[in-house]
């Protein structure tokens, strides 16, 4: 919503801005209350001129946010203010693509990296047979499962995990240690244990069998 388009480059416009010289009303929502350092349950819907009145008192999903929590949203948008919000995301940015890196050189697979987007916090990794995503958990991590990942290839991984970050990933544990900087220690620590205890029965089936996932005591 608020990249001009010349910070990152023209091909990164504003989604409303697509809409100009159109005739097509155009609506956007955007589930971004953790980005915003608000509460659960607080969306945006944004939209071209005559588009949001059509909505009221027709579309309501959930609990609506309190009071106090639209306050509270609005006070962080309007605190961190428009540079803050670009400050933090541009160092988050940086920090998630030192952890791909990290991530890749240590023997994993980023997933569909090579289409991710510049600036992206969200990123998933290949997990043949959901193992290293169940040991990960276990070491108080929350990742994600995906599935499915190459639905046209069935030879190639199926399975793995996805982490979808905010700024309060860079947090610091320990003096000079952050929260992603945890994360990634451990997976790449997992990984490892997982690597040198192969289930070789398991090889005789797909990875994402139900027969393979329990062989590999994945989950």
């Amino acid at each position: 919503l608020h990249n001009d388009g010349e910070r990152y480059g023209p091909e990164c416009l504003r989604v409303l801005d697509l809409t100009q010289d159109c005739i097509t009303p155009t609506i956007m929502t955007q589930d971004a209350h953790k980005h915003l350092g608000a509460d659960k349950g607080i969306s945006m819907v944004m939209g071209t001129p005559g588009t949001l009145s059509l909505l009221t008192g027709r579309v309501k999903v959930g609990a609506q946010p309190t009071r106090g929590e639209l306050v509270r949203a609005m006070a962080d948008m309007l605190f961190v203010g428009h540079e803050g919000y670009h400050q933090k995301y541009n160092k988050l940015a940086a920090a998630v693509a030192e952890a791909t890196e990290k991530i890749e050189a240590a023997g994993m697979h980023i997933i569909h990296g090579e289409n991710r987007a510049r600036g992206s916090t969200a990123f998933g990794v290949e997990d043949p047979s959901a193992l290293v995503g169940r040991m990960v958990k276990k070491k108080g991590h929350a990742p994600s499962p995906v599935f499915c990942i190459n639905r046209d290839a069935p030879s190639r991984c199926q399975t793995g995990f996805l982490m979808s970050l905010t700024p309060h990933a860079l947090r610091e544990i320990r003096p000079g240690v952050t929260a992603l900087d945890i994360f990634v220690a451990d997976l790449i620590d997992c990984h490892k244990e997982a690597a040198a205890k192969p289930a070789l029965l398991a090889q005789a089936f797909r990875e994402d069998s139900l027969a393979a996932i329990l062989l590999r005591d994945g989950q």
